[in-house]
């Protein structure tokens, strides 16, 4: 198969589970208000109005005639304050605001806590509650782990992809949502990288793939800065000047007019004019890559015979003074464009490995976890002081993908990972995981080091130099699927006590990996593709939505009769994820001793002690 995206292969499964809320108290005893304190897209700080006392549970509805929230069981704080937000007591029910009819490719799926794609016929499928999309600010519903691009262009907008969508869509620089660009009717095709020129134009370079994903064709699209179609020109494949063997990355000089292309497969680099028109190097015809016969050797680290030539290049980077940055295999090398020359990183002849990396062991070793190395890497960016941001985006040898920075020599200055403890203006915690591309919010030609992340829980997230206190903002989710909570208005909630604790429960079946065909060779899928109600001793199940956002309790049931809680263990996602959920999933492990057939569970809320 040529270049896909592995997840693209993830057969689609659809199981029915259930879902009900259950109330076992009353509850308005007296109707009160609120007044708003502090609002951002994700959170909600109010002051409750009239006779309520410290400890009280509050239910406090908002209906502004289109969007219905009910949260329940808020418990009235110092000052009469309360907390409204997504991830504690919303109604399940409403912690979800998009119709799955209306996207299709572009959602995620229950089970799998993380994304996946369609299969052969294009369509979608989810249960009631899919996750990670929220009502509130949270992860967008064409986010994904997968490596994206985040460009701004000279207006101060910024530009972001979902890979297999395929769509790119636009943020100004208040990062309100503009517009999505749909790439074409092609079922299988795959956004690869784009940039913006000096108008505020944007060129897509996408991949074509045959039905069976034997053959790829690849094109460059340009788009107005408004999103409408300029041109389209088919890429020529060959090993001849303008031609390629497949194009991995792009990038454009804003100033001098020239688009850069990068060929993972010939290992080169060419130039070309903002029409498409071969620009070639006078100081050499294939560019400063590969010998003129296109020999090449696999090393996976640089070595002094290979000065100028590059292994594998995908990525591509200007600077502020015109240098071309370009992401090889494992190590990333710069270049003049003026005359060809490959330039140092302070006394190291690349970043990476066989430069600012020793070589006593390999990339794939325990070397690849020390601060300042890399097993595979990302180039995120580069600021306008000549900063390279690398995302290390899957590395076996540290516990979450890390963004690592280094200055213009190469020495290593700091990392930002999940456990990094940054926070918005807020106090939220922003959980910097796989932001593989970093965009600098300021002009060309300014010196700055505020930086735009577009982190996996597919938000942006603004700071000087990732440094706590940043701004938080909602990030690419299709139109309608989140709601932005500094929108309201506070004359549109009511406010009632309750007399005791709301119960809310949610029922489903459980469910565990199960065997497929897979091209007539059965394969088990590390991810949700088919799912079994058959759960044998020792195996572990799904992680089962619940999203209740509160302690709660399982009950488990086979063929309606209940399973003794000694024969199983039970694991509660009680810390924040990747996505910042809280109390939404658990699994259990069978110990039983036997197989469980047609089990299913009950998942009841439960007061905090």
């Amino acid at each position: 198969m040529k270049r896909m995206a592995l997840t693209s292969l993830v057969l689609v499964f659809a199981i029915s589970i259930g879902f009900h809320t259950s109330a076992n108290s009353q509850t308005a005893v007296n109707n009160t208000g609120i007044q708003i304190l502090a609002a951002s897209p994700t959170h909600l700080v109010a002051q409750v109005l009239g006779p309520v006392a410290k400890g009280d549970l509050m239910r406090i509805a908002y209906n502004d005639g289109v969007r219905n929230f009910v949260w329940q069981n808020v418990p009235i704080a110092k000052d009469h304050r309360v907390v409204l937000k997504d991830d504690q007591y919303l109604l399940p029910s409403q912690r979800l605001q998009c119709p799955s009819d209306e996207v299709n490719w572009r959602i995620f799926y229950d089970l799998s806590k993380g994304f996946e794609y369609a299969g052969g016929d294009g369509t979608r499928y989810r249960q009631a509650y899919g996750v990670p999309v929220q009502s509130f600010g949270g992860p967008g519903a064409t986010t994904s782990f997968w490596r994206k691009p985040l460009k701004r262009d000279v207006g101060g907008n910024f530009w972001v992809s979902a890979a297999w969508a395929p769509s790119i869509s636009k943020y100004n620089n208040s990062f309100d949502f503009q517009f999505s660009i749909e790439l074409g009717g092609e079922l299988f095709q795959e956004i690869q990288d784009y940039d913006t020129d000096g108008q505020g134009n944007l060129y897509v370079l996408s991949n074509i793939y045959s039905e069976d994903f034997s053959t790829v064709s690849q094109r460059i699209s340009q788009y107005t800065n408004d999103g409408q179609l300029l041109q389209v020109w088919e890429l020529p494949r060959g090993t001849r000047s303008g031609e390629f063997s497949f194009a991995a990355g792009l990038v454009i000089d804003q100033s001098a007019g020239y688009i850069y292309m990068s060929d993972d497969e010939l290992h080169r680099v060419q130039r070309f004019t903002l029409d498409l028109a071969v620009a070639p190097f006078t100081f050499n015809s294939w560019g400063w890559i590969g010998l003129e016969d296109l020999s090449y050797i696999h090393e996976e680290f640089y070595t002094p015979d290979n000065y100028g030539r590059l292994d594998r290049p995908t990525q591509l980077a200007l600077d502020a003074t015109g240098n071309l940055y370009v992401n090889n295999h494992h190590f990333i090398s710069k270049f003049s464009v003026a005359t060809g020359e490959q330039l140092p990183f302070g006394s190291y002849p690349v970043l990476g490995w066989g430069g600012t990396f020793p070589l006593e062991e390999s990339s794939h070793s325990s070397w690849a976890g020390r601060d300042g190395h890399w097993e595979w890497q990302w180039l995120a960016g580069i600021d306008r002081r000549g900063n390279i941001y690398v995302s290390d985006w899957s590395n076996a040898y540290v516990p979450f993908a890390r963004i690592q920075k280094f200055d213009a020599n190469g020495q290593f200055v700091a990392k930002w990972d999940y456990l990094s403890g940054i926070v918005d203006r807020e106090g939220r915690p922003v959980y910097l995981t796989s932001a593989f591309n970093i965009a600098m919010d300021t002009p060309w030609g300014t010196d700055t080091t505020t930086l735009v992340a577009l982190e996996s829980g597919g938000r942006f997230y603004k700071s000087e130099d990732f440094q706590s206190g940043g701004d938080l903002y909602l990030g690419p989710g299709y139109e309608g699927c989140q709601f932005d909570l500094t929108r309201v208005t506070q004359t549109d909630f009511a406010v009632s006590k309750q007399t005791g604790f709301i119960y809310k429960t949610v029922t489903g079946a459980l469910t565990t990996f199960s065997n497929v065909d897979f091209n007539g060779v059965p394969y088990t899928f590390n991810v949700e593709a088919e799912t079994n109600t058959v759960i044998p001793d020792g195996m572990t199940s799904l992680w089962m939505p619940v999203r209740l956002g509160e302690p709660f309790r399982v009950t488990l049931f086979e063929n309606g009769i209940e399973i003794p809680a000694s024969d199983y263990i039970l694991y509660v996602e009680t810390q924040p994820g990747t996505f910042g959920t809280l109390y939404d999933y658990f699994r259990v492990v069978n110990h039983s001793g036997r197989t469980w057939t047609d089990v299913t569970f009950t998942a009841t809320t439960q007061p905090e002690p």
